[in-house]
């Protein structure tokens, strides 16, 4: 299930003069798909379709669109070739066998084709139509009247580029462009590139034409910055050598930069973090959405700040949540580290043979996996970095191991690590300036973000000036939010703008309503926040499991669905390679998770929340993973093979390294006990302990010791 197909056609036609470039722009186009993009061709074909007839050209788009529907997959359309508008929303392409004029049998009528395609698939998962020919703008219009209907009946997704306008698209010079950008990437762009992000160099490369982008997200038409990252086109080769590629932690650091605004308080904390580069640790403190996150997570993409010269690496980089442990830190950290510093990953192998075998089974997965491998991998003039950001967001007894961790790998009299430099956030300084380690850390002071900041934000994403919402925004200013007011702002349509005193509080409250509008039934809507907020802030929730969940607490589930949800709910979610099969989504902020969460008091929280039951059922998830999995986890929780089924009937057999399932497994193995927990099931978290259970004894004695204390709460 799941996927992404394509459809590219190419179409000269008898009645036009020849264009003489269709068939190797298609290929073209094609191959840079299947190259960079994991697209594979819709039908079984093995290229594109090149020179069809009207009646065959018909019928494969009807079986893309069937076969992409049934699969659950993301479908990409794209024309080469001539086009034609006929007047009010009618917009024909040409097949080879095409007449003048065109009606709905000559040729190919884009817009009432489409549509009737849209009526019958609505479990796609979102559709990228490219269109390279003459007087698109007229398909534009039409898609804009015609198309979302059908996408706001099924809640769907969608995205719509066009060469031109009303006027001629010249030597295929959209997808001669387009393919040349995406072959060359963008450095300042994230992990993928979007119809958004190629638009700009289509207009610079094509300078006789006006490329036109309409994305929809089921609910309305957005712009361009907040177009679905998930409609992807093609993986950003830039990108590519990063070695945090792949991991969770890029497509969160490519949320946070995404717009980026460089104030004055960032830019100068940014220049203090790097010129204390010569300190052990450094410690980035400010109030809840000042920004922390987005400030370190600048040091991994430095293109958006700072020449070449002037850059420092960042070999790992772990953003922690409600459920880390020092153990997933320590291993996330290795898997990292393996990838990033030449020589760990040997290094690793030889601590583990060359350790004698009852001490290395005393030694916890931080001492094993990172600090004496590292204790081997020195060079002169060389420095090792790792970040660990949200210091304040694991429970009480798992943040103090995750200190005395930090402390450990970042202790000024350990010599043997004096090349290694620790950078960590934090909400305030009590807990490191109460930590005996950790009281000489340097600390960078990040001021949350004025109200003039936050004015000029909003007035540039919403491109005017609302004296309006500026005045109400500098007169009643949140303690808590900061940054994500602005966010929430630049979205929230203006029918459903809060009337009186602007809060952040009424602000979430009309983001959700906005959220909620359509045809759709609300229940779905309110089971995914139910289970987002149980899971905490940050992209952490896998969404095979979130689906499950959603199912488990009664209503019909398919991740093409959740992600017509998540995109819906805009600023208030955090996704991490969405899109993708590994996609995890989440809360995108702990403030969310108390305005959200009745039983803690949360004022924002409708009725038809149910935070307690979401815990319930991620509980009964993650048991029945455990009970039908025979799964075996290898050294850094990435591979395993063995048969896994959340249903109720008969397992599967799932290739090893599936990475949907990699995402699955890593989650019960790292939030399992938590969610029993929650229920006050202590039976179940003591049986996901067990279950979870492994050779190396100091790993389990660290698990067992980061949810006893919790386990005791719930206990009593």
């Amino acid at each position: 299930m799941g996927g992404r197909l394509a459809l590219v056609i190419g179409s000269e036609c008898a009645e036009f003069r020849k264009l003489g470039f269709v068939q190797e722009r298609a290929g073209d186009l094609y191959d840079t798909l299947t190259d960079l993009g994991d697209w594979e061709a819709a039908g079984g074909l093995t290229g594109p379709v090149i020179n069809p007839s009207t009646a065959s050209l018909s019928e494969a788009v009807r079986n893309a669109f069937a076969e992409a529907s049934s699969r659950q997959a993301t479908l990409l359309f794209a024309f080469i070739g001539h086009g034609q508008a006929d007047g009010d929303q009618d917009y024909f392409l040409f097949a080879a066998d095409s007449t003048q004029p065109p009606t709905v049998r000559s040729a190919f009528h884009l817009i009432q084709e489409i549509r009737d395609n849209l009526k019958t698939a609505a479990t796609l998962d979102g559709l990228i139509c490219l269109t390279d020919a003459c007087e698109a703008g007229e398909g534009v219009r039409g898609a804009g009247q015609r198309w979302l209907q059908p996408l706001v009946a099924s809640g769907g997704r969608m995205e719509l580029m066009v060469a031109s306008g009303d006027t001629d698209a010249y030597d295929g010079c959209f997808t001669r462009t387009l393919v040349a950008t995406a072959r060359r990437g963008d450095p300042k762009a994230g992990e993928y590139l979007l119809c958004a992000d190629l638009k700009p160099s289509l207009s610079v490369g094509c300078p006789r034409q006006t490329p036109v982008l309409l994305s929809f997200d089921g609910v309305t038409v957005v712009p361009d910055d907040t177009a679905d990252r998930g409609l992807y086109l093609v993986a950003n080769i830039v990108r590519r050598g990063s070695d945090l590629v792949g991991t969770a932690a890029v497509g969160l650091v490519d949320q946070l930069t995404r717009g980026v605004v460089i104030t004055g308080a960032v830019a100068e904390a940014y220049q203090r973090l790097r010129e204390a580069d010569g300190e052990r640790l450094r410690a980035v403190v400010g109030p809840a959405g000042a920004g922390k996150s987005t400030l370190v997570s600048l040091l991994l993409r430095p293109e958006l700040v700072v020449d070449d010269s002037t850059r420092i690496a960042v070999h790992a980089a772990v953003f922690l949540d409600a459920s880390s442990t020092r153990g997933t830190v320590a291993n996330s950290l290795s898997d990292q580290l393996a990838k990033s510093v030449p020589g760990f990953a040997g290094a690793v192998a030889a601590v583990e043979s060359g350790t004698d075998p009852e001490e290395l089974n005393a030694l916890d997965a931080l001492e094993a996996r990172v600090r004496r491998p590292l204790e081997q991998c020195r060079q002169a003039g060389t420095r090792v970095r790792i970040l660990i950001d949200g210091l304040d967001q694991p429970g009480a007894h798992s943040r103090e191991r995750i200190l005395d961790a930090v402390a450990t790998l970042a202790d000024p009299s350990d010599g043997r690590l004096g090349h290694l430099r620790v950078i960590v956030t934090a909400r305030q300084t009590v807990g490191l300036t109460g930590h005996p380690g950790l009281g000489g850390a340097h600390l960078v002071v990040l001021e949350g973000p004025t109200p003039e900041d936050l004015s000029a934000v909003v007035q540039r994403t919403r491109g005017r000036r609302d004296l309006a919402i500026e005045d109400d925004l500098l007169a009643n200013l949140p303690a808590d939010g900061g940054w994500l007011i602005a966010r929430l702002l630049a979205e929230v349509e203006e029918r459903f703008l809060p009337r009186q005193q602007l809060t952040l509080e009424s602000l979430v409250t009309a983001r959700l309503r906005q959220a909620s509008t359509g045809p759709t039934d609300a229940g779905p809507m309110a089971a995914l926040l139910s289970v987002l907020t149980a899971a905490g802030a940050g992209a952490v929730l896998p969404v095979a499991v979130l689906s499950h969940t959603v199912e488990r607490l009664g209503h019909q589930s398919t991740v093409p669905g959740l992600r017509d949800l998540l995109v819906r709910l805009g600023a208030l979610t955090a996704r991490s390679r969405p899109g993708r099969p590994e996609e995890r989504a989440g809360l995108a902020h702990p403030v969310l998770v108390a305005l959200l969460d009745r039983r803690s008091g949360g004022p924002v929280a409708a009725e038809a929340l149910d935070v307690a039951s979401a815990h319930v059922a991620l509980a009964w998830v993650i048991s029945k993973h455990l009970s039908d999995t025979g799964l075996t986890l290898v050294a850094s929780d990435t591979t395993w093979s063995g048969p896994l089924d959340f249903g109720d009937e008969a397992t599967v057999t799932v290739p090893a390294m599936a990475p949907e399932y990699v995402t699955a497994h890593q989650y019960v193995t790292h939030a399992g006990p938590r969610h029993h927990v929650q229920t006050g099931d202590v039976d179940g978290a003591v049986a996901v302990l067990t279950a979870l259970d492994g050779s190396r004894a100091a790993d389990n004695r660290d698990r067992w010791a980061a949810w006893l204390t919790e386990i005791g709460r719930a206990h009593v």
